[in-house]
């Protein structure tokens, strides 16, 4: 991998921007105090750097000479200096390999610096597409861009441009608004419905400024608006900041994609063993006397690989939750069945726990859902309560209509949530101070699907501590009448 070369007469600050280098990008750096030290070093092997971080004054070049010495060595340069007059700017913008600069006393400006030579780093990979039939605005247009290490094409009408997308890979547009023939809002727009903006940047730019002509621009699909003249800086940030902007999103989405496969996976691979130790231990443990000391053990196998089974489960229900259209199985459902779907079940643990159970499920409406997702948020609230419930108190289930909206709760007589806690909840993998009463095991996702099921939904999700123990619940839309007719014709 190349290296940068930091020109700074400031070890402290030299120190900064090589750790910096090296602990967020993994990039190694060669430091110079001055002007010679710095040409010594090019002079030596040029090849090596992939950029160079300067600062203006310094021995050899007290008054920003050190820039037109690097220029002819076509590396991009990052001027980072204490102060900048009016006419040190001038100069420094003219440089064909200056691709920006940076003032010394800026908060965060040695992380702007690393953030830079990232950026750098990718863009050598990216091609940028100019659309003016300006010679000179294309012109400058070109030098910035080339300063930025982009590879660089261009167009002077919208019809060539269209053209150019469909046969070079195209990241980032810079787009005039008046264009002959087509304008740069209708390419903006025609452009938008071939790309999204996780492929392709579009910036509009016009000299003709007006709040519609912005506005128009943003609503056909453009990324960002600027105006005409040109100011250098405006345009490198806002670069930047798209090409970052449409980056991470591409990055988000194949880390999602990524996680997703590694679950199947997981899934796939992990279930059947898991299964198999499961039932043999099972098999152990009920063959083996409880005086036995190994029936201590062959049980502790069998409840950690029950546990483990439990959080496969529930990570590949969350994974199958963000891919999942709800409305393709979305049915009329009536709201007694999900609340009885596993009435058996409840009754079975409150007993076993001498805790009282108690459904009071209202009136009986339809809700158009998926069932056994559903199912499952009501199961998740009522074996949570009895998680967290001692011997004689009661556990209720609850249902009612109220306006519009399916309205469940249940409710415990548990310790309750505090404030600070409640904050954690119906977030992943969130682990809470209080303890299960009979040592059952949490693996901390349960909430959080159902969060994400019942928002799937259109409802409404939520917890409300009480003067003895805790409430948790969750609203749906009612089934509408059209629903029901088209349901049922």
């Amino acid at each position: 991998m190349k290296k940068v070369l930091v020109v700074e007469d400031s070890r402290a600050f030299s120190q900064i921007i090589s750790a910096l280098l090296q602990q967020r990008l993994n990039i190694e750096s060669d430091i110079a105090e001055t002007t010679d030290d710095a040409l010594d070093l090019l002079n030596a092997n040029p090849h090596q750097y992939m950029a160079i971080t300067t600062d203006l004054h310094l021995p050899g070049s007290e008054n920003g000479e050190i820039i037109f010495h690097l220029e002819p060595y076509q590396i991009p340069i990052i001027v980072l200096t204490g102060n900048l007059t009016d006419s040190m700017r001038e100069t420094v913008l003219r440089n064909e390999s200056v691709c920006d600069y940076l003032i010394k006393s800026t908060p965060g400006a040695f992380e702007n610096v690393v953030s830079l030579i990232h950026r750098l780093q990718k863009n050598p990979k990216l091609t940028a597409l100019i659309v003016d039939d300006s010679k000179p605005i294309a012109q400058l247009l070109t030098k910035v861009l080339k300063a930025q290490k982009l590879h660089v094409l261009t167009a002077d009408n919208a019809e060539q441009a269209l053209k150019m997308a469909k046969e070079y890979r195209i990241h980032l547009v810079l787009t005039d608004g008046e264009l002959g023939g087509m304008d740069g809002i209708t390419l903006t727009h025609e452009l938008r419905r071939q790309f999204n903006q996780r492929q392709m940047v579009i910036i509009g730019i016009s000299g003709v400024y007006s709040r519609d002509k912005s506005i128009r621009f943003l609503k056909a699909g453009a990324n960002d608006f600027l105006t005409k003249p040109i100011v250098i800086e405006e345009l490198v940030a806002r670069i930047n900041q798209n090409l970052d902007a449409m980056d991470y999103s591409s990055e988000l989405q194949e880390i999602t994609e990524h996680q997703q496969y590694i679950l199947r996976m997981a899934a796939h691979d992990i279930r059947n063993p898991l299964a198999n130790i499961y039932s043999l231990s099972q098999m152990l443990m009920l063959s083996t006397p409880e005086n036995d000391a190994r029936h201590c053990h062959i049980k502790l196998i069998n409840q950690s690989t029950d546990n483990l089974i439990k959080l496969l489960t529930k990570l590949t229900e969350f994974s199958h939750i963000n891919g999942t259209d709800l409305a393709q199985s979305a049915t009329l459902q009536p709201s007694h069945l999900l609340l009885k779907a596993r009435l058996e079940e409840f009754n079975s643990i409150s007993q076993a726990k001498g805790i009282h159970f108690e459904l009071q499920a209202g009136e009986e409406v339809q809700v158009k859902c998926d069932a056994e997702f559903i199912i499952q948020v009501v199961s998740n609230f009522v074996t949570n309560a009895f998680k967290f419930s001692l011997p004689g108190t009661l556990v209720k289930l609850t249902a009612k209509v109220k306006g519009n909206q399916w309205l469940v709760s249940v409710e415990d007589q548990g310790p309750g949530i505090s404030i600070a806690q409640q904050k954690l909840l119906f977030k992943p993998f969130a682990k809470l101070e209080n303890k299960p009463t009979g040592g059952e095991q949490s693996t901390g996702l349960g909430l959080a699907i159902c969060k994400k099921l019942i928002e799937a939904h259109d409802g409404e999700i939520g917890y409300q501590k009480l003067d003895k123990g805790s409430q948790f619940y969750f609203s749906l839309p009612l089934a509408s009448q059209a629903q029901i007719d088209a349901e049922y014709s």
